[in-house]
């Protein structure tokens, strides 16, 4: 009696597991992938991390290298994140701008960036800006507050004497994006009248920073530009540098090994000034 009224009961546990067992796992594949997303939008010189916790508190920041690192922060939680055949939209709605954000990306494979296509919208769901732009997974601290933390000594120097960084001479902390076919780059470059030069380029997504010394009094002159030979490990980078008193340094990198180009880009980079909006 007892195994004949068991297997009816074993037969509905099966039954009842084949059903339940899909649903947890398209409902784990549908949550948005935790962790720290950061990423470039160059038109406005934007560094952008999109902060998704295991606790639902997520943040989207948007720092502005252009404007001193000011930043700009949205929370949102899981309830403004809406999911639909393998594609995430997020709605943050932000009072005080009288604005909503929509971000909207889809399903990817792992190890793959996401891509973003950002809506914001005014009180009467007017669309004011669009714009697309790509975050790459980053373990551990974000990218920026990694190479801040490499600049700690030249933000120190910086508060101490603030005129270092007049808008009246080349000299000083500079900060922007770095233009590559491969993609855009955070890049730092501390110039220095007396001592050694730095620059230092962050591959988003990555622990990698290449970091390239140099004299500024050896400085070569290309017309109104300015020519640095940077010195590396194994490699060694030219720097073409456009400056003019007031205005962003703007100018081109090559990096060789031995004769052979391995890496170019177009730059463009802003002078930090005391005090900054964010701290290493």
């Amino acid at each position: 009696m007892t195994s004949h009224f068991l297997k009816p009961r074993l037969w509905l546990l099966l039954f009842i597991f084949t059903i339940i067992t899909p649903k947890v796992y398209a409902n784990d594949s549908s949550v948005l992938p935790r962790g720290i997303w950061e990423g470039l939008y160059e038109d406005h010189m934007t560094y952008i991390i999109l902060e998704v916790r295991e606790d639902g508190a997520h943040v989207l920041h948007n720092v502005y290298l252009g404007d001193n690192l000011s930043i700009r922060q949205y929370p949102f939680t899981d309830k403004n994140i809406e999911y639909n055949r393998g594609t995430w939209r997020i709605k943050i709605e932000t009072p005080t701008e009288d604005e909503t954000i929509e971000l909207i990306t889809s399903k990817f494979s792992d190890g793959m960036p996401l891509e973003i296509f950002q809506t914001v919208y005014d009180l009467q769901d007017g669309a004011i800006l669009t714009k697309q732009y790509i975050l790459n997974r980053k373990s551990d601290r974000s990218s920026l507050r990694e190479m801040m933390g490499m600049f700690k000594k030249s933000f120190i120097e910086l508060s101490e004497e603030p005129n270092r960084n007049s808008d009246d001479k080349i000299h000083g902390l500079w900060i922007g994006t770095l233009n590559r076919p491969e993609g855009p780059e955070l890049v730092m470059m501390d110039l220095k009248e007396q001592g050694q030069s730095r620059w230092v380029r962050s591959s988003l997504g990555t622990a990698s920073k290449y970091e390239a010394t140099f004299e500024f009094s050896e400085a070569d002159k290309l017309g109104h530009a300015l020519v640095f030979n940077t010195a590396h490990d194994i490699t060694a980078t030219t720097l073409i540098v456009h400056w003019r008193k007031g205005r962003p340094l703007r100018g081109n990198s090559f990096t060789y090994i031995d004769d052979t180009l391995l890496y170019f880009g177009r730059f463009t980079l802003r002078k930090l000034q005391p005090p900054m909006h964010w701290r290493p």
